[in-house]
């Protein structure tokens, strides 16, 4: 190459690189270039304002000097640091954004330099970018807000193309009408089609005087979605002339109306509701004038219509409550807008009369007082009634006395008060001595006046110092307040059992009874009502062991000998369960014609390896309570056919057995799921199983019971209703049984031949099992004047000690044996 041809190529560098230089610094985009292999960025004049680089940095900066200036100013340092070496490694053009600390946002693109195909380095062009992301942020929080403020207000926009009569749907028409987001353009035929067709013509006359005279126009309609939903819509709109981008076309907007539609009519039946309720309603302004009222109004108040305005705020000036007057009624009315209560009368015309009254003060937008809303209906005859029905809840009917649960809650109020208040108190629990006795030999109505007398006296005893109150039977309580040390309550206790002492003239006899009570300090012994009661009782059985007549004070020794604790007795169950200790006992039930053993009765028992045979009144109750009842049922069911079948095995004539079932697994299919399981493995049981359930058991859920006894007997078990006469069992229920068998209970046999009521009770329950083709078996015969008398009413079964005494499974097969043995 000649020396005239390199100068020529220098010069055309030269100015090559001059046209670069004035290029690169006159773009309006921020720019920096990077070479490979060199430590020196260069950037434009852009680049130097937009990083507000030093005044020194002309065009040439040094790379970590540059880095260093920007780490510094964006956002997230670590981001921009990943971003670069992510650039530098990367064989693609490159784009991002950049957030400053300044708030400023900075768009920036890198691109790949290349000379003669090979990559020599990188060029960042970078631009602001801060004003048009926030242009764009109002701009769609602006569309934002108008679709909300369409959405909230039930409405959106509309167009029709009046040269395709394409109507066009907003976002917001599609969300009111539950339509898809591409369901937006529709026919006019197919909008019409929607309206109902009586409706239809003046929805269209509206849209063809719009266009004939270029003017707005405005029509409600009703409209139907395709998915069947109606909607009471207002339409608006009006003509926009065709321009150089658009069509003419209708323009306008369509707003749900529906609420509003709903409201009105909501009014018109509030009016309606208002005149024709059965309640006074009263309308009035803020100086309570009378701006309506109803018929029932006039009629609670004892007023005539045509003069009601004028007297009924003499009425109600007379309300009053016991704790408020008239005007404090009106100012909390003014003060909580509001006011309901239970309201008396000082005028003589409305003396004894009481509403419910119910006070609204109403207030416009701007707080001031617009109206008053009387409400008031007539609850005397209610009052009335609550005072009644208070009276046979909370009263004996017999003396008149508070019964249990009223006393409860007032010992347990009397507990609660002493918890912050501490005044001593004494619970005495009293039971009479002989009053069985009375009742026996001279009949219930004698009982039933004697306790009425003692009643009296324990009141006159008393007097104004206590509650005295009927815990049932012949069992009395009462609490004294005051002076309740020891000596005071020992002379107290001893003249009410003086009292008692002395004879009582009933009905030309003289009786004679006497009185044991138990005593507990409260609260230095129990804190709460369940376990005074239980001291108290405990006191009580002291005292009548020590030869009644007398009273005993509670001590704490009386717990070691009491019962264990019920929660104790729970948790050794539960093991006794697991540890195979219970035992199934045998009471024969015999023929009543001829003594011989008709059937057995299974009886679960407990012997427990410390405590021995524990009664089952000791822990049957909380089996009950705790649900282990259910798997002492199953036990029982289980025991009784593995006996059977050992029995057989034997060659024993097996003998019906009836299984006492509880309340709380009588109804429950899983009682179903266990015979059908025992009947299908032992087939011969058919007809030799019986499950017997009390008749208070039958009633607490009747309907179940009588479905559950019914599978029952179609599987071959058969049934029995334990203890009745003790319950109250529909005759209905006991024609759908399907029982077998009615077991008398054992209250009435104990006085069958000296009660006369005992005596008819047991002969009506005979007569009735024999007209429903049901057999009878009398339990607790003790004797052989009670045998007799039952046989005589046609009793077909007994049961009791007088001919066998529950006995274990040994013992049962050997007597069972003998009798076999004997009739070969």
């Amino acid at each position: 190459m000649t020396t005239t041809e390199l100068v020529q190529r220098y010069e055309r560098l030269e100015l090559s690189n001059h046209l670069f230089e004035a290029t690169f610094n006159a773009a309006r985009d921020a720019m920096l270039v990077t070479e490979i292999g060199s430590d020196t960025f260069i950037f434009n004049d852009e680049f130097k304002n937009v990083w507000c680089l030093p005044e020194e940095w002309a065009g040439e900066i040094d790379q970590v000097s540059c880095v260093e200036h920007i780490l510094a100013l964006v956002l997230d340092p670590d981001g921009f640091t990943s971003k670069v070496l992510e650039d530098a490694s990367s064989s693609e053009n490159r784009s991002g954004v950049l957030e400053l600390k300044d708030g400023r946002l900075l768009e920036y693109e890198c691109r790949i330099r290349y000379f003669q195909g090979e990559n020599i380095g990188r060029l960042y062009c970078i631009n602001d970018i801060t004003q048009l992301v926030k242009s764009q942020k109002v701009l769609e929080q602006s569309q934002h807000d108008l679709l909300q403020a369409h959405k909230l207000s039930q409405m959106g926009a509309w167009s029709l193309d009046l040269t395709t009569n394409t109507i066009t749907l907003s976002k917001g028409l599609l969300t009111l009408f539950g339509l898809p987001s591409d369901d937006s353009h529709w026919s006019i035929e197919r909008y019409l089609s929607c309206i109902p067709e009586n409706e239809r013509e003046k929805v269209d006359k509206s849209i063809s005087n719009s266009l004939s005279y270029k003017s707005v126009f405005q029509v409600e309609h009703r409209f139907i979605t395709p998915r069947g939903k109606e909607h009471y819509v207002s339409v608006q709109g009006g003509f926009e002339k065709k321009t150089q981008h658009m069509p003419p076309r209708l323009l306008g907007l369509l707003k749900d109306i529906t609420k509003d539609k709903d409201s009105i009519n909501r009014i018109k039946l509030s009016s309606q509701f208002f005149h024709s309720s059965f309640q006074g309603n009263i309308l009035m302004d803020r100086n309570h004038n009378v701006l309506d009222f109803n018929t029932a109004a006039a009629e609670i108040l004892d007023l005539e219509e045509r003069a009601f305005s004028e007297n009924v705020n003499s009425r109600l000036s007379s309300v009053f409550t016991h704790e408020l007057s008239n005007n404090e009624i009106w100012m909390r009315v003014y003060s909580d807008q509001k006011w309901s209560g239970e309201v008396n009368f000082q005028d003589e015309r409305l003396l004894g009369k009481t509403l419910w009254l119910s006070l609204e003060a109403y207030f416009d937008d701007e707080g001031v007082l617009t109206n008053y809303l009387v409400i008031f209906s007539d609850i005397s005859e209610s009052k009335k009634a609550q005072v009644q029905l208070k009276q046979l809840a909370y009263y004996d009917a017999q003396t008149l006395l508070p019964n249990r649960t009223r006393f409860e809650q007032y010992l347990i109020s009397k507990l609660d008060r002493a918890q912050t208040l501490p005044a001593p108190i004494v619970l005495i629990y009293l039971d009479l001595d002989r009053f069985k006795y009375v009742n026996d030999s001279l009949g219930h109505d004698v009982g039933d006046e004697l306790l009425v007398n003692v009643a009296r006296r324990l009141k006159d005893e008393t007097q104004n110092q206590s509650m005295v109150a009927r815990q049932g039977g012949d069992e009395f309580v009462i609490v004294l307040e005051g002076d309740v040390s020891r000596p005071v309550i020992e002379k107290k206790a001893q003249r009410i059992i003086d009292a008692l002492s002395l004879p009582f003239n009933l009905q030309g006899h003289q009786v004679f009874v006497g009185a044991s009570m138990g005593i507990v300090n409260l609260p230095e012994h129990a804190s709460d009502c369940v376990t005074a009661m239980k001291y108290a009782d405990i006191a009580l059985y002291k005292a009548k062991n020590a030869g009644k007549g007398c009273y005993r004070f509670w001590h704490n020794e009386f717990l070691k000998e009491a019962t264990p604790d019920r929660m104790l007795i729970e948790s050794l169950l539960r093991e006794g369960i697991k540890k195979d200790q219970l035992v199934l006992f045998y009471q024969p039930i015999v023929d009543a014609s001829t003594g011989n053993i008709r059937s057995l009765e299974a009886l679960v028992r407990w012997n427990h390896p410390e405590k021995g045979m524990i009664p089952p009144d000791d822990f049957i109750p909380i089996a009950e309570e705790t649900n282990l009842i259910q798997y002492l049922d199953d036990w029982v069911i289980h025991e009784v056919a593995r006996q059977q079948k050992e029995w057989k095995r034997k060659g024993l004539r097996l003998y019906p057995v009836s299984i006492n079932i509880s309340a709380s697994h009588i109804s429950l299919p899983s009682l179903l799921r266990t015979f059908e399981a025992l009947m299908q493995e032992q087939p011969y049981l058919v007809n030799l199983l019986q499950v017997e359930v009390t008749e208070t058991a039958m009633m607490m859920d009747p309907d179940n019971a009588t479905l559950v006894l019914n599978q029952l007997f179609r599987m071959g078990v058969t049934s029995s209703i334990d203890d009745f006469g003790s319950g109250y069992t529909s005759l209905g229920y006991l024609k759908k049984l399907n029982a077998d068998v009615l077991k008398i209970d054992r209250s009435f046999i104990d006085g069958i031949t000296t009660d006369n009521f005992d005596h008819d009770v047991a002969k009506a329950i005979i007569a009735l099992a024999v007209s429903m083709s049901m057999k009878v078996v009398a339990e607790g015969v003790e004797n052989q004047a009670q045998w007799s008398m039952l046989k005589e009413f046609g009793c077909d079964y007994l049961q009791g000690y007088y001919f066998y005494r529950p006995m274990v499974s040994d013992k049962v097969y050997e007597l069972l044996k003998r009798n076999q043995d004997k009739e070969v």
